[in-house]
């Protein structure tokens, strides 16, 4: 973790698509049934995650949330460098 970093960035997506991308990142093609349980364990993780005493998993309060539920892997380095260029005054 970098807390004096000048542009902090907190990707996120919604537990559904993150379960269709680890689908599709293990290389199978789950049921509605399966994609629905693994949802249900990254909720259940998520919660673990963000709800542990010991440094729990959240955005820091000065970084930019950028929700990739809807993007492509190209959109979010876009997204991100842009955010870069903003900051840096790099147009």
């Amino acid at each position: 973790m970098l807390p004096n970093a000048q542009l902090k960035v907190f990707l996120t997506a919604d537990p559904r698509t993150r379960a269709g991308r680890r689908s599709a990142e293990l290389g199978k093609s789950f049921s509605e049934e399966e994609l629905a349980k693994m949802q249900l364990m990254i909720e259940e993780r998520d919660f673990k995650d963000s709800s542990r005493e010991v440094s729990p998993l959240r955005a820091a309060p000065d970084a930019v949330i950028i929700d990739t539920s809807e993007l492509t892997l190209d959109q979010v380095v876009h997204e991100i460098c842009q955010l870069a260029r903003k900051r840096y005054s790099l147009a």
